[in-house]
């Protein structure tokens, strides 16, 4: 009988239920964690994809391609400007030889005399003949130009000893070594 009255009492019929339901939401909330924690590790695992541990990649050899979307113009952040101390004096001068484009030319270069332009000088020569009325020539004795009589640099004067012809850094007269 008191099995009879145990069931027919409301008090301890709704006593088993709320522990199933609460066993029941811990078993879908304990599901629900489970369901994230592998989640969250499949989504660890495919971000690595193509690598060989802990985050890093695996280099290969294979030409870089790039592309700039942007317009403008590009500018040396230091650069030289060289200008010609040439006068023209009315003559057209004709280039003969010069460096290759982006040749890298040193300070030692500069230094040694190295030339950068070979430009045709006949046509100068000429006016200078005219203009010094014939006496386009001059000698140089001890470093001095007999026809202005102004002191040339070392290297003219190195020059003209090496038997090259040279002209007076004042005047511009050819200079003949006497």
């Amino acid at each position: 009988m008191q099995d009879k009255s145990a069931s027919q009492h409301p008090a301890i019929q709704r006593t088993g239920r709320p522990k199933r339901r609460r066993w029941l939401l811990l078993l879908v909330l304990f599901l629900i964690a489970a369901g994230a924690v592998v989640l969250v590790a499949s989504i660890k695992g495919n971000a690595g994809a193509g690598t060989t541990s802990g985050g890093t990649f695996t280099a290969r050899r294979d030409n870089l391609v790039i592309t700039v979307s942007e317009g403008g113009s590009i500018r040396a952040h230091k650069s030289i400007e060289y200008r010609c101390e040439v006068e023209s004096r009315g003559a057209q001068i004709t280039i003969l030889s010069i460096v290759p484009s982006g040749a890298y030319i040193s300070q030692k270069d500069v230094e040694e005399g190295m030339v950068l332009v070979k430009l045709d000088s006949s046509s100068l020569e000429d006016q200078l003949i005219q203009e010094k009325r014939g006496l386009a020539v001059a000698g140089l004795r001890s470093s001095k130009c007999q026809g202005c009589q102004m002191t040339n640099s070392g290297t003219t004067i190195r020059a003209a000893a090496e038997g090259k012809i040279v002209r007076c850094d004042s005047c511009g007269r050819i200079l003949c070594p006497l």
